[in-house]
């Protein structure tokens, strides 16, 4: 008898690791997909860093180009700083401003949630029209804005703006 409770218990032993060594061999799969698949990966890391990005509107015979290196960190605060280019109407020249803001962020289900805390915008080109036209004084401070990630990865950020849809493309700045 004794040799059969041994025989019983082993074979519950070996059952144990069996199941355990299957279940790692299934997961295996799983925690390599996960590693180099940045939609598994926690997003907050991700973002976190220095990326140069860029965006552009065209609309009713007015451009704007922003071109900017936006630096995120870990406390929940981002800088900005970079070249703002706006072009209003035929009869008025394309004037080029130096912008720098700072801001908080989150994400939230998949979504970047930032608030304006601070904004410095000088006009490089036509200093002469920051009297009719002064863009620094038309932003409020403690602005909201949230944008769609629509894709997310080691090197590429993208970010569809829910307020008029434009797409601000991002590459990782590896300095």
């Amino acid at each position: 008898m004794p040799y059969t409770n041994s025989l019983a218990f082993k074979r519950r032993i070996d059952m144990k690791y069996f199941k355990f060594t299957l279940l790692m061999i299934l997961s295996l799969p799983w925690l390599v997909y996960s590693a180099n698949n940045p939609a598994i990966i926690d997003e907050n890391i991700l973002f976190k860093g220095t990326w140069n990005c860029s965006y552009e509107i065209k609309k009713d015979g007015m451009e704007l180009s922003i071109i900017t290196e936006d630096n995120y960190v870990r406390n929940g605060r981002s800088n900005s700083f970079g070249t703002l280019m706006i072009k209003l109407a035929p009869d008025i020249p394309k004037m080029e401003y130096f912008i720098a803001g700072s801001a908080l962020w989150e994400i939230k289900n998949k979504y970047l949630i930032t608030t304006l805390q601070d904004i410095s915008i000088k006009n490089l080109s036509h200093p002469e029209f920051d009297e009719e036209f002064n863009l620094e004084n038309m932003i409020p401070k403690n602005i909201s804005e949230s944008s769609e990630i629509i894709e997310l990865s080691n090197s590429k950020l993208s970010l569809k703006s829910e307020t008029d849809g434009v797409i601000y493309s991002c590459t990782r700045n590896n300095k």
